[in-house]
């Protein structure tokens, strides 16, 4: 989970910070790391939840190429009003709850937000192709702990950068 505020209290969702959690979220999703640890789906990678899907490329992050530009303001404007529209009418039940305080529709406006990106040990699948290209024949035992080495030399130093 990255969670993102403001240091001064006002609103998380400027263009230039949705610049700002794109330029940052795209160093995630673009790595060959999250390309191979990412929870699948029928499209690819799946089990990202952040407020980019909100602002960009009309929610579609599998097709988005990650130019992080900043929206427009009429972009933020549309957003904003679905997400205002949602929260007062949903509350806590709108699609946006999960991204802003609870106190938001009161206030008018959020000052932090948070993305979930889900990783996860390789899919059995991925093991089987590992033993197969580079194990060689090795027993399950072996990809599996080869699998789990690699795990650790490319996934915690990511994880230990971000924080």
């Amino acid at each position: 989970v990255f969670n993102y505020k403001t240091t001064d209290g006002s609103s998380i969702f400027t263009p230039e910070r949705i610049r700002d959690i794109c330029i940052f979220e795209r160093e995630v999703f673009t790595s060959e790391v999250f390309s191979k640890y990412c929870r699948r789906g029928e499209d690819g990678c799946t089990g990202a939840v952040t407020p980019l899907g909100l602002f960009v490329n009309g929610g579609n992050l599998t097709a988005y190429d990650w130019s992080c530009n900043a929206p427009s303001s009429s972009e933020m404007t549309s957003a904003l009003g679905a997400m205002k529209s949602s929260l007062e009418a949903l509350q806590g039940r709108s699609p946006y709850a999960y991204f802003v305080e609870n106190d938001t529709p009161m206030k008018g406006y959020a000052s932090r937000t948070r993305s979930k990106i889900t990783l996860g040990f390789p899919s059995r699948r991925a093991q089987e192709k590992y033993r197969a290209e580079v194990l060689a024949g090795a027993s399950d035992s072996d990809a599996e702990k080869a699998a789990q080495e690699e795990y650790q030399d490319e996934i915690m130093p990511l994880v230990e950068e971000v924080e």
